[in-house]
């Protein structure tokens, strides 16, 4: 009797660039939960599907992995197809597997994994963009979330430089991100789908990081905004002096929301005690 050994992801960060851009493919389909996974299934597994056959009036499915040809039961499939249950809930994808697109002659670069260089004015934009799409599900909002994220090289590039803050994009400018969504027209769907899946997948990692900040709030990439958090945030880091936004506005956002996070933590703690 031959053993088969299936092999299958357990985090979002294991998938590949292929994969990511399967699973966005699938998400314009509008497919059921179970041809979804069945399709994910079939794809990450590498099995092919066999015509299915009703055997002593029970349904088989009936698959090939490489010479090996094995049969499962309608139970025995809905318990592997537990495997892919992950990518049916929000993003985890923390790890930016497209470092960088290429649109006709121009590079865009994109952030960092779990956009650690991403700034608090950078993502004040993004979260109300992301908002505005998922209110209207309209792909201008997609392609300026990409402007947003993906940007030119920054000119001198010198990443050996003392000066260099980890960032190789330009620095974010919220007055000519919308003319830059103009390129992203040209990114195939699936691609702006994938740049969609990591942000919320950063974003999820930052709110699930800091619960004090952002008041333990559910983690969910559907119909929640946090621009509002955001202006109380500015509020506090400032203390009162507005001459300081703008330095604010420019510091990374996990350097910016730990301390934040820390602060309001010590606030509700000696509030506590008395």
């Amino acid at each position: 009797m031959k053993t088969l050994d299936l092999h299958f992801h357990t985090s979002w960060n294991q998938l590949t660039r292929r994969q990511l851009l399967y699973l966005c493919k699938l998400y314009r389909l509008n497919l059921t939960e179970f041809k979804f996974k069945t399709y994910l299934f079939v794809k990450f597994t590498g099995i092919k599907v066999l015509p299915k056959q009703i055997i002593a009036d029970h349904v088989y499915y009936f698959f090939r992995k490489g010479k090996i040809r094995f049969s499962l039961s309608v139970d025995e499939m809905h318990w592997f197809l537990r495997a892919v249950h992950l990518f049916t809930e929000d993003s985890k994808l923390t790890k930016n597997l497209f470092p960088h697109f290429r649109i006709l002659h121009k590079r865009f670069f994109g952030p960092s994994n779990s956009c650690y260089n991403m700034t608090v004015h950078e993502f004040l934009f993004a979260e109300r963009i992301l908002d505005a799409f998922h209110q209207q599900q309209n792909p201008v909002y997609l392609r300026q979330l990409c402007a947003i994220l993906y940007r030119p090289q920054v000119k001198p590039y010198r990443p050996n430089s003392p000066g260099y803050n980890g960032d190789r994009r330009q620095s974010f400018n919220d007055y000519n991100y919308t003319r830059r969504a103009r390129w992203f027209k040209l990114l195939p769907h699936e691609k702006q789908m994938a740049v969609y899946v990591f942000y919320v997948g950063c974003r999820n990692a930052i709110i699930e990081k800091h619960p004090h900040l952002f008041n333990s709030a559910a983690v969910s990439s559907e119909k929640q905004n946090h621009v509002d958090n955001m202006k109380q945030v500015l509020i506090a880091l400032n203390q009162g002096d507005i001459t300081k936004n703008k330095e604010i506005l420019q510091t990374q956002i996990w350097e910016a929301f730990g301390q934040l996070n820390e602060m309001v933590r010590q606030n509700k703690q000696a509030k506590a005690k008395k």
